[in-house]
């Protein structure tokens, strides 16, 4: 297992340290999420259903 397992990785872009603190609040994703996009399906998510994925690369 990698040591730096589970750390978030430095950001490449000057704003993109803002937009991964704000992404990963479950509760402000969910809401940024149904204010922007209008559709059915978003009105079924829940914040448990939600996952951090820390490392996507």
């Amino acid at each position: 297992m990698p040591e730096n397992e589970g750390q978030l990785r430095p950001p490449y872009h000057p704003h993109d340290k803002g937009y991964r603190q704000l992404l990963s609040d479950k509760r402000v994703f969910l809401e940024l999420l149904k204010t922007f996009v209008r559709e059915t399906w978003v009105e079924a998510i829940d914040e448990k259903d939600l996952i951090l994925v820390v490392d996507c690369q």
